[in-house]
This record gives C-alpha cells, sequence and structure tokens, in this order.
C-alpha cells in the first residue's frame, strides 16, 4: 500500500510510467471527480491511495475539509 500526495493526477505521464500497475482505490470505487486539493481557481484529484493486487479496494471517498488545502481519503481495503 501506498499512500500520499503525489503532485499528480492519474492522466500525468509520470503517474502512468511509475504508479498505473498499482489499483488506484478512487479510481476503482470512488464516485465523482475526488478532488483532493483546492486552489482559489479548480480542486484536482492528486492524493492517492494505492494498493497491489493482494488488497481489494471496497470504498474510497474524499474526507470532509479539516482546513487545510488537501482533504483527505478515506479507503477500506481487504486482504484476499
Amino acid at each position: 500500500i501506498v499512500a500520499g500526495d503525489f503532485n499528480m493526477p492519474v492522466d500525468s505521464a509520470l503517474y502512468g510510467r511509475y504508479w498505473s500497475t498499482w489499483q488506484n482505490a478512487f479510481s476503482i470505487a470512488g464516485l465523482g471527480y475526488g478532488q483532493t486539493k483546492f486552489t482559489r481557481f479548480f480542486g484536482i484529484r492528486i492524493d492517492h491511495v494505492l494498493a497491489s493486487r493482494e488488497w481489494q479496494v471496497l470504498t474510497a471517498r474524499v474526507g470532509p475539509n479539516l482546513g487545510g488545502d488537501h482533504r483527505p481519503l478515506i479507503v477500506d481495503l481487504q486482504r484476499r
């Protein structure tokens, strides 16, 4: 499991090159855009929870605004 602020969306060339073989929890089980980083003008999903194939992604959602410029990802995983 790898989680954190990647500073890149899933359609980034660098993301595709280094991380595309991992399961992206929000891409699998999330709804909507999954915006985790906010500026005055837009939101984008640059925070990710990735899991190897030995994990099953059950749920993924963006958590509440906790006062920062990023929102948390809340993910439920189950070992296969």
